[in-house]
């Protein structure tokens, strides 16, 4: 039965039990829903009807309104939202899809305070709370302005899959929490969790793979996105800086099995991330020569083709360029070969500027060209008369208009070093970092 047949006679039946002249109202149902119904957005944007949700899990979501049933695919759902929800939870979703995460976090911590009666709410906002941590990079938790502390994102991953053990959100959860403990320092804790998100999948495909091709597709992407994080896994374990001698290869071995899998054709985002996280080791192999290269190669196809498909993969290809040049210029000066050493650097420093101007937008790339654009600063003070100064404006961009990123205790800690701070305006991101042009 298609779609529309579906919603035919879903109307047929409504009309027939309700009071000649009275009519569902839809339009209402799509701005919010009516004050006692649920409201369930379809992922391809078919419209629902307006129900009251008996049922939500990973099969199905089911509702009755009246004595009329309604039963939707999990794999086709895009959003619940439910009629009893406070309005910040609706706010968090908006900051969540604006991309304003730490205002995202605060919503939904804040939602779930006011919403703890509610049997959905620990594991929607639990999952929200995570989520936007996770998609924000904030791995080592975070303060909020109101003195707020929020934890790792595993720990909201936890709870929800705890609310809800057949949640909606079971595949994202159990990857991105196995993600996160890697990223918070949990290695053993990690691998469980790996093995646990990868046996997740299987049952989840085998249950349903068959009954809707949505619900197979779904479950590709999280194999693509664990085989990445098994990669990034094994790229932590080496810790920062690396153990003398790690072993890297079984990371890029995960790398690249991430970008070579069917499924990561169809993930565009997890293709960039498992090529950054390719480049990025290599860096830390101290292979300079074939880091540069692979990152050239993205920057001048993408210059050749402007092939959207690269765009996500510029900043990590201009940083991994800035990192090979930063530590070839550290190599040469730790070999006292100083024209060497200074044209590294200023090629260093050209490559993090091409990150502050082309990708203002993206907060943790943007400030950790900033702080290497200041190191690199630094290391030129011989040749520039005016380089500190600069180094210490970048650095007071970091304070300023980055006070979450992971780059703002080392920006503090070299600003104490070098001397005292350069007035910078501080109510928001300078234009400069939007329009200053990189000099070579």
């Amino acid at each position: 039965m298609n779609q529309k047949r579906i919603n035919l006679w879903w109307l047929a039946a409504v009309v027939a039990v309700l009071p000649a002249g009275a009519l569902p109202c839809f339009g209402a149902a799509e701005e919010g829903g009516e004050p006692d119904l649920d409201v369930i957005k379809r992922i391809d944007d078919l419209p629902a009807p307006p129900t009251k949700i008996i049922k939500d899990d990973y099969v199905t979501v089911e509702g009755k309104r009246g004595n009329v049933p309604f039963k939707i695919e999990s794999c086709l759902v895009k959003e619940v939202f439910y009629a009893d929800r406070d309005p910040t939870y609706m706010t968090a979703c908006d900051k969540r899809d604006k991309g304003n995460y730490v205002t995202a976090a605060k919503g939904f911590r804040i939602a779930l305070e006011r919403m703890a009666d509610k049997k959905w709410a620990p594991e929607y906002c639990n999952f929200g709370i995570g989520n936007a941590l996770f998609e924000g990079g904030y791995f080592s938790g975070y303060t909020d302005r109101d003195g707020h502390k929020y934890n790792g994102p595993s720990s909201y991953f936890q709870e929800c899959l705890k609310a809800n053990p057949k949640s909606r959100f079971i595949l994202e959860a159990s990857v991105k929490l196995a993600i996160s403990l890697a990223e918070e320092g949990k290695m053993a804790e990690s691998e469980t969790a790996f093995k646990d998100a990868e046996a997740t999948i299987k049952k989840y495909r085998d249950e349903l793979g068959r009954v809707n091709v949505k619900y197979r597709e779904y479950a590709d992407r999280f194999i693509a996105l664990s085989t990445f994080g098994h990669g990034r896994m094994l790229e932590k374990k080496a810790g920062d800086p690396p153990e003398k001698d790690y072993d890297f290869n079984p990371a890029i071995s995960k790398y690249r099995s991430a970008q070579s899998l069917a499924e990561t054709a169809k993930a565009p985002d997890i293709y960039s991330d498992a090529v950054d996280g390719e480049l990025r080791v290599m860096v830390k192999m101290n292979d300079y020569a074939a880091a540069k290269a692979r990152a050239n190669g993205i920057i001048e196809k993408f210059k050749e083709r402007s092939d959207p498909a690269l765009l996500g993969m510029l900043p990590g290809a201009y940083t991994v360029m800035g990192l090979a040049n930063f530590n070839l210029g550290a190599d040469y000066e730790k070999k006292q070969q100083t024209v060497q050493a200074q044209k590294a650097f200023a090629e260093a420093r050209w490559n993090f500027l091409h990150v502050v101007v082309q990708f203002f937008d993206n907060d943790e790339y943007v400030a950790k060209a900033h702080y290497f654009c200041a190191l690199c600063y630094e290391k030129l003070k011989a040749q520039e008369p005016d380089a500190m100064s600069k180094s210490v404006r970048h650095l007071n961009i970091i304070v300023n208009s980055y006070p979450n990123s992971n780059f703002i205790d080392l920006a503090k800690q070299m600003l104490e070093r070098v001397g005292p701070k350069a007035a910078e305006p501080t109510a928001q991101k300078t234009e400069e970092a939007k329009t200053a042009e990189p000099q070579k």
